[in-house]
């Protein structure tokens, strides 16, 4: 690691958050990271932004312009919500590796590729005599306990989901979860 006029660079992470409470409380409780020797800088718009002095320790810059990442000591990789891709094409730029943070659970990101599943083979829509069926690739799941959304058309719903199960070009993933509820 690079010194500099005698201080010990650390290496960098720079966390990406969605600007909505659920997805930034989960992003900034990878400021772990800080205890475990890196830097932090929470790149976030201006809505909903989070709270400097909550986070003393962490560096915080509005969204977010290559041209300031370049600026950045020692960076090592960005962490992004999955639905923040325009961090991807900067990390691409900068030749870093990314990291996704899912949000939801690991069996609520399962729901939702069965979805896509299940429309691919016609079983979506569903009538209702068959909701309290369950479905099989996915047990113990049945067909109400989907994540279908109440909101807008199905088919803009299953489109997003798509959008999420794509893994982008991430390094990894990172879900929010506890091992001992999600073993199976």
């Amino acid at each position: 690691m690079e010194k500099q006029a005698g201080k010990r660079c650390l290496p960098r992470v720079v966390l990406v958050p969605c600007p909505f409470q659920g997805h930034i409380n989960p992003m900034l409780q990878l400021g772990i990271l800080h205890s475990n020797g890196f830097s932090i800088t929470v790149a976030h718009t201006q809505y909903n932004s989070p709270d400097p002095s909550n986070h003393p320790n962490f560096s915080f810059i509005p969204l977010m312009l290559a041209e300031l990442m370049r600026q950045q000591e020692g960076l090592a990789c960005i962490i992004d919500y999955e639905l923040m891709y325009f961090s991807e094409a900067t990390a691409m730029n900068l030749k870093l590796p990314t990291i996704v943070l899912r949000t939801i659970s690991a069996a609520a990101f399962l729901a939702h590729i069965a979805l896509i599943n299940l429309k691919a083979e016609g079983h979506i829509p569903f009538p209702e005599s068959r909701s309290h069926e369950s479905v099989l690739e996915f047990y113990p799941l049945r067909f109400k306990d989907l994540p279908i959304s109440t909101f807008g058309k199905l088919e803009n719903s299953l489109q997003l989901v798509s959008e999420v199960a794509n893994n982008r070009r991430a390094s990894a993933i990172i879900y929010n979860t506890i091992g001992y509820l999600e073993n199976s």
